[in-house]
């Protein structure tokens, strides 16, 4: 933010440069649990593993909804920077 027409605005220009980051920070992280998320739930949705590890199966089905619940949180609140924003994304 080089620019001599920022002068004014640095402050405010520094804090959205903040949000952007930690929000594409945060996107990228998401994409990754996505595409692990969806190895491990075929994995534990399968019938041979919920008999063979039902101690992992619970802590999958509680983690299944916390997953839920952030992706609803996500669907209804269209800012990205308000989602995104949550202490427990992190």
């Amino acid at each position: 933010m080089a620019s001599e027409y920022n002068k004014p605005f640095e402050e405010r220009l520094s804090i959205w440069e903040t949000k952007i980051k930690l929000a594409k920070a945060n996107l990228e992280l998401w994409f990754n649990n996505q595409t692990l998320w969806l190895a491990a739930q075929s994995v534990f949705t399968s019938p041979e593993a919920i008999e063979k590890y039902p101690d992992e199966y619970f802590i999958f089905e509680k983690l299944q909804r916390i997953w839920k619940r952030l992706h609803r949180l996500a669907r209804d609140t269209p800012e990205v920077c308000s989602v995104l924003k949550f202490n427990f994304l992190i």
